[in-house]
């Protein structure tokens, strides 16, 4: 006998549709709670936090909801001899097709204005859907900077400025000391009040932590305040080589640095880049020079440390080593194949090429969500050894609205709310060994599981991740 059609039957139904289009386009709205034809409870929303979702996007130069992804520095546009060794242009449709091919989407220290191709470099970004930040003498000049003006700043930039989408600000200046941000912040009071500031941007990296003798966390706040940026940039390269030993070692400030450029950056509503270890950092530069590189599981845990703990944008340091920036009397002979993503000398793409590439494949499916994502903090699982540099970001009830529990491997687990959904970002905190993390619910829900290049739907009361050494997962709750 055919049973009455009733408004639940209706309600029941329409959620089995919503639901098979949830798990095509990752997450979807919410209704009622109760469960679907599949045995799952549809998780209710919690109230969305849209007004502090702090990302920044170039929608006309690389694309809306686009994490930005830039590089330091380059790329070189000259062809160039060093010790008989042609040094090869980086400024041609190849090139291009390899920055787009590892991820990149923007450049900050760029050519200078005055170079002869930054037209056809502009051009080129304009193509591939890249970004540009161009380096102005007259802008970058702290010995000039008190006598800049708004037609200054309009004059420079509006060389390009019409003519390229891609240009999508100046190059101020890269780790400026306490005494030169008093000094430019008088260009960046200028760039306020010129035509360009609603749609062009300074970029001005800010030094690590330890690079400034003070309070790293008072220095952030001058670099905000005073040059008005529209992001928090930082360097910190979390590998060097310990002077007792002469072995590579892992500096422990890392997450603390998160942390703090985490708290000064939601304090004036704008988002987190971070500069990424790519290839060699060295210890000074003498005839032993120290080759620091990281493997692929280091690079990646730096990648999904920083995600969960809400970064909005990447830059690598560095694109390509420039033996012309040292002195020839201790340049080793291959050293360029540590120094860089792409190898100075030869133009090849180096190791750390392979590892961006893999990379973007994870960050371009879930980059949408996390960059229309409000970061309310982080819980950690196990013994991070880092917790103690952990600050009020940290959730000590270990809880988040669904999420009753975590278990497993040491690990930091990235709280998000999109637009009223949970999302969860965990990151295995171990780059020499496998994880496997365990989230606990308040119900059986239903999940979509982000991992590597991968999109899986999943339903119970627990998930548990199998994640490679510093490997992150992203995994977002179903709602009708």
């Amino acid at each position: 006998m055919r049973k009455p059609f009733t408004k639940k039957i209706v309600s029941v139904a329409l959620c089995a549709v919503m639901f098979a289009a949830a798990s095509v386009s990752g997450l979807a709205g919410c209704g009622e709670e109760e469960k679907t034809e599949s045995g799952y409870v549809v998780a209710t929303k919690h109230a969305a936090e849209d007004d502090k979702v702090y990302a920044l996007t170039f929608p006309d130069a690389i694309g809306k909801d686009v994490m930005p992804v830039g590089s330091y520095a380059g790329p070189h546009s000259e062809d160039r001899v060093y010790k008989g060794q042609n040094l090869p242009s980086m400024v041609s449709e190849s090139y291009f097709e390899l920055y787009k091919e590892m991820g990149l989407n923007f450049f900050t220290s760029t050519l200078n204005a005055n170079d002869g191709k930054v037209q056809e470099f502009l051009t080129l970004c304009d193509e591939y859907n890249m970004g540009a930040f161009i380096t102005f003498d007259e802008l970058f000049n702290t010995t000039a900077a008190n006598y800049m003006s708004v037609a200054k700043i309009e004059d420079n930039l509006g060389l390009f400025a019409e003519e390229h989408k891609s240009l999508i600000g100046f190059n101020l200046r890269d780790e400026p000391t306490e005494a030169e941000i008093e000094i430019l912040k008088t260009t960046s009071e200028q760039f306020a009040e010129s035509s360009y500031a609603d749609t062009h941007y300074i970029y001005a990296n800010a030094l690590p932590a330890y690079g400034v003798d003070g309070s790293w966390e008072a220095y952030l706040r001058a670099y905000c305040e005073k040059l008005q940026v529209k992001y928090l940039s930082f360097d910190f390269y979390p590998w060097h080589i310990n002077p007792k030993t002469g072995e590579e070692a892992y500096n422990s400030g890392y997450v603390k640095a998160l942390s703090v450029s985490r708290k000064v950056a939601n304090e004036f509503k704008i988002p987190v880049w971070s500069c990424k270890q790519a290839g060699s950092i060295f210890e000074g530069l003498s005839k032993d020079l120290q080759k620091i590189t990281p493997d692929e599981n280091k690079f990646r845990w730096q990648m999904s440390i920083d995600l969960a703990y809400g970064v909005k944008g990447f830059t690598y340091f560095l694109l390509c080593g420039d033996a012309l920036s040292y002195d020839e009397n201790v340049w080793e002979e291959g050293i360029d194949d540590y120094f860089g993503i792409f190898n100075a000398f030869t133009g090849e793409p180096n190791i750390w090429f392979d590892y961006a590439k893999e990379f973007d494949k994870h960050l371009t499916i879930v980059e949408k969500i996390l960059m229309n994502s409000c970061h309310d903090g982080i819980i950690t699982c196990g013994t991070v050894k880092e917790k103690h540099n952990i600050g009020d970001e940290l959730i000590e009830s270990g809880s988040y609205h669904e999420l009753e529990s975590v278990s497993g491997n040491p690990s930091i687990i990235g709280c998000y709310n999109y637009k009223g959904q949970t999302v969860l970002y965990v990151s295995n905190n171990s780059y020499s060994a496998n994880g496997t993390v365990t989230l606990n619910f308040k119900d059986n829900y239903g999940y979509t599981v982000y991992q590597k290049d991968n999109k899986a739907d999943k339903t119970g009361k627990s998930i548990t991740l199998e994640l490679l050494p510093g490997e992150g997962a992203m995994v977002a709750l179903k709602y009708a």
